[in-house]
């Protein structure tokens, strides 16, 4: 992870001072189109340092990181439950702390998601595609599972979790309430946390991409007041591009004399008593 964001801000910091060059540092700093690419940059950055990570130990296929298939509707229905979690402690946590307005402006503002129509396309496809592939990928499909090699699915849990809602901390950075931020981050650590339980009951990456997706969809439409149609045209756009993304990556399969990754799952129940 410290990889990925260390290669995010080397190429920042270049490509910045190169745009500074060119006009102002103050417009480089400022400019939304610039924070649109360097946000696919992170996710870009994030993806490649797992993959550099795993290669070290074996040549990593698509089905090692989860993208594999599951049933479709338990897959739906788990994900769907993992995004009401998510709400629901939003809405418990907003309230027992006396939040009244969330920082998803603030972070959408940055990508000048007002500046014209290209900004907004380019914004939603930052926030409802890119973090939703790329941070499962990291942090579903290889940071949980290699902390799973070597302690139990509560504690690798628990620990995605904490650090999935630490790396959101800047999002509620600025005019940020403490007790909006404290809200909000704790709030995404469970969310972090119930997307692994996600990944552990369905054995698939694509229930959590689908759940990311319909959160950060969710937030976009929210934070932009869109009409019914507009957001029916959002997550409709959103599932067409994760599929058409994610769709030849879910065609590689390994070589017969590969061994896949196994698939995750519950421990071992055992079949009397309670169900």
């Amino acid at each position: 992870m410290l990889v990925g964001f260390l290669v995010t801000i080397f190429v920042a910091a270049i490509v910045t001072i190169a745009f500074g060059a060119a006009t102002s540092p103050q417009d480089a700093a400022d400019r939304p189109g610039l924070n649109v690419a360097l946000t696919f940059v992170q996710h870009a950055a994030l993806i490649g340092s797992a993959l550099l990570f795993a290669w070290m130990v074996a040549r990593p296929w698509p089905r090692d990181f989860g993208l594999r298939a599951t049933r479709l509707g338990p897959g739906v229905g788990w994900a769907l439950l993992t995004v009401l979690v998510f709400l629901a402690a939003t809405v418990i946590l907003a309230l027992t702390l006396g939040v009244e307005e969330e920082s998803t402006d603030n972070v959408l503002d940055s990508l000048g998601v007002g500046d014209s129509a290209l900004l907004f396309v380019a914004a939603a496809l930052v926030v409802c595609v890119g973090a939703p592939i790329a941070e499962e990928i990291f942090f579903r499909g290889y940071f949980f599972t290699a902390l799973r090699t070597s302690m139990s699915i509560a504690a690798a849990t628990v620990i995605t979790g904490l650090i999935f809602g630490a790396i959101h901390i800047p999002n509620f950075l600025g005019d940020a309430a403490t007790s909006e931020l404290i809200a909000g981050v704790v709030a995404l650590s469970v969310f972090g946390g119930a997307l692994c339980l996600l990944y552990v009951r369905t054995g698939s990456l694509y229930p959590c991409i689908g759940a990311h997706a319909i959160n950060n969809c969710l937030a976009f439409s929210v934070a932009e007041g869109l009409a019914a149609l507009e957001v029916i045209a959002v997550f409709a756009g959103t599932a067409v591009v994760i599929t058409a993304v994610l769709w030849p990556f879910h065609r590689l399969r390994p070589p017969a004399t590969v061994t896949p990754a196994p698939v995750p799952a519950w421990p071992a129940r055992s079949t009397r008593g309670a169900p």
